[in-house]
């Protein structure tokens, strides 16, 4: 299953989210995360690759790594598919 699948699925399968109204957001984790990483981010959860990632930013793969890292460490998360369905569910990224 392809990564944006992945993602998809455990957003429906796990997320149940109440009444606009009554979901909350956490911003400071948000605001923790630099631009870079919010872009790294987002291209996560799109399903993209370290590489590809990398081609569409024009830096270097290793840079993708680290920028991932400290994605995981600022969320609290232990791998891709866990930081986009987190960042999702927080209202970071769409």
């Amino acid at each position: 299953m392809e990564a944006s699948r992945v993602v998809e699925f455990q957003l429906r399968s796990n997320l149940r989210p109440g009444p606009a109204h009554t979901r909350t957001y956490d911003f400071s984790l948000a605001e923790q995360l630099s631009t870079r990483e919010l872009q790294v981010l987002s291209l996560v959860a799109e399903g993209m690759n370290n590489e590809n990632i990398a081609r569409r930013l024009s830096i270097r793969k290793p840079t993708i790594g680290s920028h991932l890292r400290n994605i995981f460490g600022k969320l609290g998360c232990n791998n891709r598919t866990e930081a986009a369905v987190k960042a999702i569910r927080l209202g970071i990224i769409k």
